[in-house]
């Protein structure tokens, strides 16, 4: 096309090049875009739509929980001194169910045989 005057005509010039809309670089450019965009959504997707909330699990039911008293521990801080200590009573809890029926037994037994035993250093 030429311009005349600031007109466009619909005559070109027979020594102009005209611009080639589909070359190798505008394609591969446009893959990739195209390559980013699907997977930027289909990211998205899995991420906010595509994990369901009813399969999480929220934890243990708060009314079948049972409470285990360890009793209290003296615990040596280890500074250079040796005079600063802390006293703790730490308490389990579990939820009761099939899996854990044996449990208390199981830790009432553990508690007696760790509360005789001693550092030999101390």
């Amino acid at each position: 096309m030429s311009k005349v005057a600031g007109i466009a005509t619909g005559y070109s010039t027979p020594g102009a090049k005209t611009k080639k809309l589909f070359t190798f670089k505008n394609v591969l450019i446009t893959l990739l875009c195209s390559l980013v965009l699907a997977g930027t959504g289909l990211g998205g997707y899995i991420y906010f739509i595509g994990t369901d909330k009813a399969d999480a699990r929220t934890g243990p039911d708060p009314e079948k929980l049972i409470s285990l008293n360890m009793g209290s521990l003296l615990v040596n801080l280890a500074d250079p001194g040796g005079s600063n200590f802390m006293r703790l009573t730490p308490v389990l809890e579990y939820e009761k169910n099939k899996v854990n029926k044996k449990l208390p037994e199981e830790l009432n037994r553990k508690k007696s045989r760790s509360s005789g035993l001693h550092h030999p250093h101390y």
